[in-house]
């Protein structure tokens, strides 16, 4: 070559012998300093020809191959990329299989890129739909999202798996929610739900459609969604989640169905059976999702569990209105904060009716928690002069 490849320093590449030499030599820096120049000028580093055999991307690949520390190893496989040249897709092709970090899988993908997609071969598409390795799926995704012939499933594998926000899956229709109820039991559950999601209605319908292929979680979590995104579209699936032997899935159901206020009345032929089960957690969901027939104060008084009592006393405040003022008084002494806290916020809730009862529970004091808790309630309604009156003993 008339000219050599500059490096930083006095060090001046002029000859292919000084050049490889240069590339193999004992000291980090010098080599360091190679890469760098040649990283900026490929061509110029490829005009030196052969020496010994071998031309810079030989030399390079070796290095890659050979055993290094891996911040080197990095810099010599960066240093690969800046050439068109099928050694080095090659090579990346090797990495891409072999390596499972996402940075080392992040410039593979980079380089890989710039190659025809159509030319990308197999087995990038199987490491597309394996689950064993995340990171590759990953890789896979991002390198094949533009690809005009994906097949129904690699098409969801690669909406949920790549990492550029690309959404290249068709409809959701009963044909393809086979393909996301996959995704939904893998890996990229999260992702899945979250396109599907973004799809709506038509996504909630074609998943019913394969309602018994779901696992209990995805009924849960399709449920929940479905009552928020499309209501009509809820109906039909909390009946079967209410009418379903799985209990993971019931308590889906009636959490949701609670969710629904004045719609909870078309559920509680339903939801009220599941109100006189062993299950105390179901009883519960069940009570707070509107079931009937049951006596509410005999349940507050049997009820040992703290959330039972709180969801007991609310439906008991909703049937009686200020009538059960005496009994939600009662409550003020709970051993329980969270019972404590919601009777307070039921009294509350019926106004002024409610001052003679919590008056009374305070000069009653019973419990230093329900002075504390009647005293609050009635400065939150305004009774302030008489808590002043009563509470507070004039100095002598």
């Amino acid at each position: 070559m008339s000219d050599g490849l500059p490096t930083p320093g006095k060090l001046r590449l002029d000859s292919a012998e000084a050049f490889f030499n240069a590339l193999r030599a004992p000291e980090i820096t010098m080599r360091l300093a190679v890469l760098r120049a040649v990283m900026a000028n490929p061509r110029l580093a490829l005009g030196f020809g052969r020496y010994e055999g071998k031309d810079v991307i030989d030399v390079l690949i070796d290095q890659a191959m050979g055993k290094h520390g891996f911040s080197y190893w990095q810099i010599v496989v960066a240093t690969l990329a800046a050439f068109d040249d099928p050694r080095v897709v090659s090579l990346y092709r090797k990495l891409l299989v072999t390596w499972d970090r996402p940075d080392v899988l992040a410039m593979v993908v980079a380089r890989l890129e710039r190659e025809p997609v159509a030319e990308l071969g197999p087995t990038v598409r199987a490491l597309l739909m394996q689950d064993k390795i995340p990171a590759q799926a990953s890789a896979a995704a991002d390198l094949l999202r533009l690809a005009a012939d994906l097949t129904p499933a690699e098409a969801v594998r690669v909406s949920v798996a790549n990492t550029r926000g690309a959404d290249v899956a068709g409809p959701v229709t009963p044909d393809s929610a086979p393909q996301w109820i996959a995704e939904l039991a893998g890996y990229y559950a999260g992702d899945a739900r979250y396109l599907l999601e973004s799809r709506g209605e038509e996504a909630v319908t074609a998943l019913a459609s394969a309602w018994d292929a779901l696992r209990p979680a995805d009924r849960a979590w399709l449920l929940g969604w479905s009552a928020s995104a499309s209501p009509l579209a809820a109906i039909p699936l909390l009946r079967r989640g209410l009418e379903s032997s799985d209990r993971e899935t019931v308590a889906a159901a009636l959490r949701t169905v609670a969710t629904f206020e004045e719609g909870t009345r078309l559920f509680v032929a339903l939801v009220s059976p599941h109100a006189q089960r062993d299950d105390a957690e179901i009883r519960r969901l069940a009570i707070q999702a509107g079931a009937t027939g049951l006596d509410w104060r005999k349940e507050l008084e049997i009820s040992p569990d703290p959330a039972y009592t709180c969801a007991v006393l609310l439906r008991l405040a909703e049937a009686e209105g200020v009538e059960a003022a005496g009994a939600l008084a009662g409550l003020l002494s709970h051993t329980d904060w969270t019972v404590r806290a919601t009777a307070t916020e039921a009294l509350k809730g019926f106004g002024a009716p409610a001052v003679p009862f919590l008056r009374a529970t305070l000069q009653a004091a019973a419990t230093p928690e329900a002075r504390v808790a009647a005293t609050a309630a009635l400065a939150d309604l305004g009774d302030v002069e008489w808590l002043e009156e009563h509470l507070f003993e004039p100095s002598s």
